[in-house]
């Protein structure tokens, strides 16, 4: 009888998950009835729901390219502000810091519900493509209200809640991605990441023939002559564009969440099935023994429980556990002066190009920006080519060492007399920055396996950069003089030269606060 029961559990919990759609256990080989182990099967099929085993190889191409798809989506409406930035501060009448202090609320609904979602995410996680439906709709909305807004309050009420659905979309995706390929190298969340650069680039091209701004209306009666002119500025097309692709993600986010649910019932049938065989499905019983953080007050121990799991105080000693919490913070300091490095370059790449020492033409920075983002799309596409070369971690110090490198050729003056020098070192910008993030993200799972609480603690880390450095260089572009002077080695410079010096310092910290991670864990 005994083996009877052995031979059902094993089709029940191997092929019967099998689905065209979805669930397909790759099961622990085995050579007869008596080497079958239930414990396996009921660890790997039924317990890790999200781990990668449970997935066909198709549905996991599937899905991953609709999450490529969201994410070009997600590029081409949170980037269709760059192009426009300088267009959008002259429709809106406001100056530097207060189209910054806008941007900045975006990053702090961004900030605030990642922490709120990241603490639920695992008990809501089966509701993770209805969730990424509502808020791509809620993005689609947002961008079709601001080319038909004039007031500056409106504005940031839909910056706000273009944040909030920021943090599910990017916490929902990422964690979709994790788990669907868990296990695997840094190659498939790349490619999902690549996503941003390509919409991107259409943003550029799709704001191109709308953009009004001549950067060489740079004294006040040209400017205020810019500002009386505010009626023939129109960018209701490219942002209406970007909203109905939104849109449209959210209805296959919606017809996604169908087919999730549909395989859902079918493991959950079969885990009764198990269930009622007999097989004890309660894992958590099976802890290898107690740490002395087990020891530590309630308060304490709740953190922990967040940052490291329960089940993981079973079994870290406390000298690893500490080893742990400082990486996490480590992984948190790195993300957020990644960020912030980021934001100034993506935000204000139109000030310092049509400003800066480049004095380049709206055309001529069009043609410059689309490069930068198809590099971008390059660098991912070969971080996730290059995960199968090199060792990971290796990999992001690299890349990491590359961009302070090329950011700190910008503060040379020599260098940035000569046009040709922005035409080659704004792309390799782009092909540095582009898997820096998602690359980043990838290791800090691979390294600590984190869970959604610390993914989340991350994106705070993302969302807290965006933040600080989007505020400062705005502030900094209003304060300093903008008339022609001398400043650190640049003649005629002006408020736009400081953008390169404060995109340096972060990509600087970036990496002094990595190399600690990297000194541990290097082979």
């Amino acid at each position: 009888m005994s083996t009877i029961n052995s031979h059902i559990k094993r089709e029940l919990s191997m092929e019967s998950l099998e689905s065209e759609n979805s669930i397909e256990v790759d099961p622990k080989p085995v050579d007869d009835t008596d080497n079958f182990d239930p414990l396996y099967a009921s660890q790997t099929s039924l317990r890790n729901r999200n781990k990668s085993e449970s997935y066909t190889l198709y549905y996991r191409f599937i899905k991953t390219i609709l999450l490529i798809f969201a994410w070009i989506s997600f590029g081409l409406n949170f980037e269709i502000i760059g192009p426009t930035f300088e267009d959008l501060k002259i429709y809106l009448q406001v100056n530097y810091s207060s189209i910054s202090f806008a941007l900045v609320l975006r990053n702090v609904g961004y900030l605030t519900l990642t922490v709120l979602f990241g603490l639920v995410l695992d008990k809501y996680s089966q509701h993770s493509e209805n969730l990424m439906a509502l808020s791509s709709a809620l993005i689609a909305l947002s961008n079709f209200l601001i080319p038909i807004t004039r007031t500056y309050f409106n504005q940031t009420v839909y910056f706000l809640s273009q944040g909030l659905a920021q943090a599910v979309y990017d916490l929902g995706g990422n964690h979709i991605i994790l788990n669907l390929w868990s296990g695997i190298n840094t190659s498939p969340i790349n490619a999902m990441h690549a996503g941003y650069g390509i919409g991107a680039i259409f943003a550029t091209q799709l704001a191109k023939p709308f953009i009004k701004f001549d950067p060489y209306k740079t004294n006040k009666t040209e400017m205020d002559e810019l500002d009386g002119s505010m009626e023939a500025i129109d960018l209701r097309w490219p942002y209406w564009i970007s909203s109905l692709v939104a849109a449209f993600v959210s209805i296959l986010f919606l017809y996604a969440q169908i087919v999730e649910n549909k395989n859902r019932r079918k493991y959950e049938k079969n885990r009764k099935q198990l269930v009622l065989l007999g097989e004890n499905l309660d894992m958590d019983t099976c802890s290898i023994g107690t740490s002395s953080s087990l020891t530590d007050n309630k308060v304490s121990l709740f953190f922990k429980r967040l940052l490291v799991g329960q089940e993981k105080l079973h079994y870290l000693s406390k000298k690893q556990l500490n080893r742990m919490m400082l990486q996490i913070f480590l992984f948190f300091v790195v993300f957020l002066f990644n960020q912030g490095y980021f934001t100034i370059l993506s935000r204000f790449m139109i000030t310092y190009l049509t400003m800066g020492p480049a004095k380049l033409e709206i055309q001529v920075f069009i043609i410059v920006q689309t490069l930068f983002w198809a590099f971008f799309i390059i660098g991912r596409f070969l971080a996730a080519y290059l995960a199968f070369k090199l060792d990971t971690i290796l990999f992001f110090i690299l890349i990491l060492s590359l961009n302070f490198f090329i950011n700190f050729l910008f503060l040379i003056p020599v260098f940035t007399q000569s046009s040709l020098f922005f035409w080659i070192f704004i792309p390799l910008l782009g092909l540095c920055s582009g898997p820096m993030t998602p690359t980043g993200i990838m290791l800090a799972k691979q390294l600590l396996d984190i869970n959604s609480f610390v993914l989340s603690l991350f994106i705070v880390g993302l969302a807290s950069g965006g933040i600080v450095f989007q505020q400062v260089t705005g502030a900094f572009l209003d304060i300093l003089d903008p008339n022609k002077q001398s400043w650190l080695g640049f003649s005629d410079a002006n408020s736009a030269y400081v953008i390169p010096h404060l995109a340096s310092i972060s990509s600087l910290l970036c990496l002094l606060f990595f190399i600690p991670i990297y000194l541990m864990h290097r082979k």
